[in-house]
């Protein structure tokens, strides 16, 4: 019989023991969790990288009208942060949606921008149900106004809640709205199709044969071992009837808010006439209500796309059609309006795409630390203090404006802030501040504490 020795027992006994502490720390996730926290570690070391340092950034891609873009956009992300919300024009909540209507013209229009993306789900359940019906449908109008004027430039965010509107569970249909999870065995062919908690009628309609409102989810499920965003789905697989009834229910829950004559005589109701949704009169012989959209598609074939991805479509001026998921979902590929591969990645678990949401999205510029330094001096009323960084961080803020040369002279500055449509009262904090900070009048003294940075301009 073979026998081992006193000290081969003590090794084999190690031995054995490693694998065993392995798969128990494996077990409980703990593997996992220095795995992650050792790509946070480089990704830290490493420091911020810019999506455009790679050396296509500025290759030229077609898009409509013989127009051509560089191949990777550039991001500005517009906060809607505490010194917005101090802003007469917002008002209360729920937020008034013109608000976030003159924003967006303003961003398309005097900022060029090719795409605006709003990461706020301006849902039926984002409303308070004590704000008057009218006035919550006066506030959606305002987006859908923005909509109907940039079909194909404005998105909007919606996400897989679990929340059910009212137009997607009621009497006619019931269709769920949590996440279509493929790796958690979601399969629409059993379960049916999952639709977001969304905008609805007026912000998105339907109006010659053509879809309004870009729908884009921005559903991420924090990751199971640490809680934290690592991996986001760019995809949702989409179909069946649900948009159709999210519209067409708005539509009818509008009605009367529109001039339509609604007694006790007649009442709307949806049927489903062949491949149509129709808004008809009841008991009338399928009479369509003469009202726009009245008719739309039934079903609608095609997948939801992550908040970014649509953007990104939006902003090579491409569709779903350009949009390509690989055999077993393998990849995720995009293509110009020429054919041309402007995105071919991998996907994990089906779906998502790895990302690295540990940290703050960027490192603090000098403008944000010499802007959040100059509030504080101004609500400790250091005027002196405050008025001396006021110059420094305009310049800064301007240094970020393309196409303009700043001049060499500070009190210059006010006609350069003009130039971009500033208002009178703005430049008039610009102005007092540059001649306190000159020393042509006592900090004490200038004529910007009416304004301050509480407005949000510097």
């Amino acid at each position: 019989m073979f026998k081992l020795s006193k000290e081969s027992k003590i090794t084999f006994i190690c031995l054995l023991t490693v694998p065993l502490i392995w798969i128990v720390l494996n077990h409980f996730g703990l593997l996992d969790f220095l795995e992650y926290k050792s790509v946070d570690l480089r990704f830290k070391a490493r420091g911020n990288v810019s999506h455009r340092e790679q050396p296509f950034a500025d290759e030229r891609v077609k898009v409509e009208e013989n127009k051509t873009v560089p191949r990777i956009p550039k991001v500005i992300y517009v906060n809607f942060d505490s010194d917005t919300l101090s802003m007469d024009e917002v008002g209360e909540r729920p937020w008034n949606r013109g608000f976030f209507r003159d924003v967006g013209k303003i961003l398309l229009e005097e900022g060029k921008a090719r795409v605006v993306a709003y990461d706020f789900i301006f849902s039926p359940k984002s409303t308070s149900s004590m704000a008057p019906e009218r006035n919550v449908y006066v506030s959606d109008s305002a987006i859908a106004e923005l909509v109907g004027q940039y079909p194909h430039q404005v998105v909007l965010a919606s996400a897989f809640t679990n929340v059910q509107t009212p137009f997607l569970k009621n009497e006619f249909v019931d269709f769920l709205a949590g996440p279509p999870n493929l790796n958690e065995g979601y399969d629409s062919t059993k379960m049916g199709f999952r639709y977001p908690e969304s905008p609805t009628y007026p912000i998105f309609s339907y109006g010659n044969e053509k879809y309004l409102g870009i729908n884009a989810p921005i559903t991420i499920a924090p990751n199971k071992v640490d809680g934290m965003q690592r991996i986001v789905p760019v995809w949702f697989p989409g179909g069946g009837k649900a948009h159709a009834y999210n519209i067409m229910g708005g539509k009818m829950a509008k009605l009367g808010l529109e001039g339509i004559d609604l007694n006790q005589s007649r009442s709307p109701t949806l049927v489903e006439d062949g491949d149509r949704l129709k808004l008809v009169w009841k008991d009338s012989n399928n009479t369509l209500v003469d009202t726009q959209p009245n008719s739309m598609p039934l079903v609608r074939h095609r997948h939801f796309f992550h908040f970014g991805v649509e953007a990104l479509m939006a902003y090579y001026g491409v569709d779903e059609k350009s949009v390509e998921i690989s055999e077993g979902h393998k990849n995720i590929v995009i293509r110009s309006r020429d054919g041309e591969t402007l995105v071919d990645s991998s996907l994990i678990e089906e779906q998502g795409m790895e990302i690295n949401w540990f940290s703050n999205w960027k490192d603090e510029a000098e403008a944000e630390k010499l802007y959040s330094q100059a509030k504080e001096f101004y609500n400790q009323e250091k005027f002196v203090e405050y008025v001396s960084l006021g110059p420094r961080v305009i310049r800064l803020f301007l240094q970020r404006v393309e196409g303009i040369d700043l001049p060499g002279d500070d009190s210059e500055l006010v006609g350069v802030l003009k130039s971009l449509g500033l208002k009178e009262k703005h430049l008039g904090t610009a102005n007092a501040m540059i001649k306190a900070a000159d020393g042509e009048v006592a900090a004490e003294k200038a004529d910007f504490c009416s304004y301050g940075l509480s407005t949000g301009y510097p």
